[in-house]
């Protein structure tokens, strides 16, 4: 009988541990209410008995009882473990977790309105925090700032430093020309200002480089250093110099002020250029058509199309080597063909 009595008192203490049940009571094989179900010592009770789970509430789990660093109390760490048991490996709840910033438009610089939190970037998301404007590739800090109304380099100000700013003339007289001593540089255009620099007097708004100028009054009212007569009809300004000149020499002198020898387009043009010439008494006035390419094919030297000749009959006739054109007094100004090395007058033109 006695014999008995041990072995049954050492059956009951081999099975302590394997007796217990997780149940939120002191069991008689328990040191403490469920102590066998809190293997790492921290608190919580293993997740993963079911006793456990329908006994204590979620806050008082262990996801990993073997780890007493894990457990609903620890602090979420970007580690690759679950370390306060919310079920989620490295949340955005990560005490190191970053801030990520969308990069909509992929130039490597990131939207800071639009942002997570998260170990790892998400898909299409950078650690910058810089972009003014996601959805414009080219704003970033990186970028060169140009004058277009964008604040190409995100340092929040609009088009100030730009590579490619205008210079601006002063144009006191408002006679739309710019006085070239009185600059100004800028993307916009400042009060009183025009892109134009070839004003000679900008204290007198009938004085610029379209003004009508009068021979002989003493007066370079059109500023291109000529005592010439000089006026405008439609949209063109001609000047007519009384200065001789070879045809070569007179388109240079033309071209020096920005304008070419004259390409004649219709008869107002004509007639208007008569009374200019008449006002020097020019007897020949070089023009801008010649044959000097192409025998026998007349181009004017500024491109335009062939859409008026006033030809004297007979004319153009080649003699000698004649081929360049010019506008004859003793004919009523109609046009002849004449040897360009010859001098005269010339008809500058500005359209």
């Amino acid at each position: 009988m006695l014999i008995m009595l041990a072995l049954t008192g050492c059956n009951q203490d081999i099975g302590i541990v394997e007796d217990a049940v997780c149940n939120g009571r002191l069991e008689a094989v328990e040191d403490s209410v469920d102590a066998p179900f809190d293997a790492d010592e921290d608190g919580f009770f293993d997740a993963s008995i079911p006793g456990c789970v329908e006994t204590y509430p979620p806050e008082q789990l262990d996801c990993d009882d073997d780890d007493p660093e894990v457990n609903p109390d620890a602090e979420e760490v970007c580690d690759g473990i679950d370390n306060d048991c919310d079920g989620t490996a490295d949340g955005s709840t990560a005490v190191d977790a970053l801030p990520w910033y969308q990069d909509f438009d992929g130039d490597g610089f990131g939207n800071p309105e639009i942002s997570e939190t998260a170990c790892e970037a998400p898909s299409g998301f950078i650690e910058d925090d810089r972009d003014c404007d996601d959805e414009d590739d080219t704003q970033h800090p990186d970028s060169e700032e140009f004058c277009n109304g964008k604040d190409d380099n995100c340092d929040g100000d609009v088009d100030i430093n730009a590579l490619d700013p205008t210079h601006w003339f002063a144009d006191s007289d408002g006679d739309g020309y710019g006085d070239a001593d009185e600059v100004l540089i800028d993307c916009d255009a400042p009060p009183n200002t025009v892109e134009d620099d070839t004003d000679c007097d900008d204290g007198d708004k009938n004085i610029h480089p379209r003004a009508n100028d009068t021979y002989g009054d003493g007066k370079d009212s059109n500023c291109d250093d000529r005592d010439c007569e000089s006026g405008t009809t439609g949209d063109v300004h001609f000047s007519v110099c009384p200065d001789n000149r070879t045809w070569e020499q007179a388109r240079t002198e033309c071209e020096s002020n920005g304008d070419d020898l004259a390409s004649v387009q219709g008869e107002e043009e004509q007639a208007f250029i008569e009374i200019l010439a008449s006002a020097v008494d020019a007897e020949n006035l070089w023009i801008g058509f010649h044959d000097q390419n192409n025998e026998g094919s007349f181009e004017w030297t500024d491109g335009s199309a062939e859409s008026y000749t006033n030809w004297e009959a007979g004319e153009p006739n080649d003699e000698n080597g004649e081929d360049c054109t010019k506008l004859q007094e003793n004919i009523s100004y109609r046009w002849n063909d004449a040897i360009c090395t010859y001098t005269s007058t010339f008809v500058c033109q500005a359209r």
